[in-house]
């Protein structure tokens, strides 16, 4: 197995950072959630590609991928 670096972005309006922080985590946990965009490189590269996570589950269950 190879390891990976996955960031993941949002924009929030917040108090301060500790705020920020605790919306992020809410936003990112939240069923439903729109928020599926992931950044993915290889630990060693400065290269991200984006990864919609809910279009590859989409494309996985219609065997797609």
């Amino acid at each position: 197995m190879k390891d990976y670096v996955v960031r993941w972005t949002i924009d929030v309006q917040a108090e301060n950072e500790e705020d920020a922080a605790l919306k992020a985590a809410a936003a990112h946990s939240r069923k439903g959630s729109l928020d599926t965009v992931y950044e993915v490189a290889e630990a060693d590269s400065r290269f991200y590609r984006g990864y919609d996570v809910a279009q590859l589950r989409k494309e996985r269950k219609h065997g797609k991928h």
